[in-house]
């Protein structure tokens, strides 16, 4: 039994590795897909009366699109894990003489990144159409890309004004929770007492704040993707 462990265990870790990156995809999808399908139901005038989004959306998603979420984040967690083998290998060889080695493992790790983030834009697309249109996820994915290929002109400036206004709402967020930790920190340095005893509480309250905010253009951001592919 020892030695049965001892073959066992290094491969265990890989297989505990992978079904980190296959949850962690699967949550992500399902984010995805629940706030593409709020804000579906929210712009549809046939449901905009209907009493509460969330709930009728999460039992969309819950009883019809799992096994889609589970799916795609199955094939995004495949090109995780050969990429998380090569920056293992490549930290292991980072003190080798072999300078091709470092270069094969480099541009393959540096593809398979390509890849990645390809299949998770590929996917956000494929969520939405999935929610929207009821499509398995291969269909959606095909006439996701089909829909943005067709006018690539328009699917790049819309992408481009995605990208600004989420840059932007990032910017603005950042001043915003510098403004707030700096009023705090000024009011918390008049007060000695409050000074010591809640020592940084300023900056803990700015960054949940951040967070938060950041969390929120991320939904911003996917409402936007949602409009460019019903568009």
């Amino acid at each position: 039994i020892n030695d049965y462990g001892k073959y066992v265990t290094p491969y265990f870790f890989w297989y505990l590795l992978f079904a980190l990156f296959w949850i962690s995809n699967f949550i992500i999808a399902c984010d995805q897909m629940l706030v593409a399908s709020i804000t579906s139901k929210i712009f549809n005038r046939k449901i905009s009366n209907a009493k509460c989004h969330c709930i009728s959306s999460l039992c969309q998603i819950i009883f019809y699109h799992l096994g889609s979420a589970a799916f795609g984040s199955f094939i995004i967690a495949l090109v995780q894990l050969p990429r998380a083998i090569l920056l293992y290998l490549q930290n292991k060889t980072k003190d080798s003489e072999n300078k091709l080695l470092k270069f094969i493992l480099c541009c393959t790790e540096c593809c398979l990144r390509c890849l990645e983030c390809c299949l998770k834009m590929i996917s956000k697309t494929a969520y939405i159409l999935v929610v929207v249109d009821y499509q398995n996820f291969c269909t959606a994915a095909g006439n996701g890309m089909d829909l943005q290929g067709g006018s690539l002109l328009q699917s790049i400036s819309l992408e481009a004004i995605n990208t600004l206004t989420n840059f932007m709402g990032k910017l603005f967020i950042s001043a915003g929770a510098a403004t707030y930790i700096g009023i705090k920190s000024y009011h918390t340095m008049k007060n000695s007492n409050i000074l010591k005893q809640d020592d940084g509480w300023g900056w803990r309250e700015g960054k949940k704040r951040f967070r938060i905010r950041v969390s929120q253009n991320e939904v911003w951001n996917h409402s936007i993707r949602l409009a460019i592919v019903c568009s």
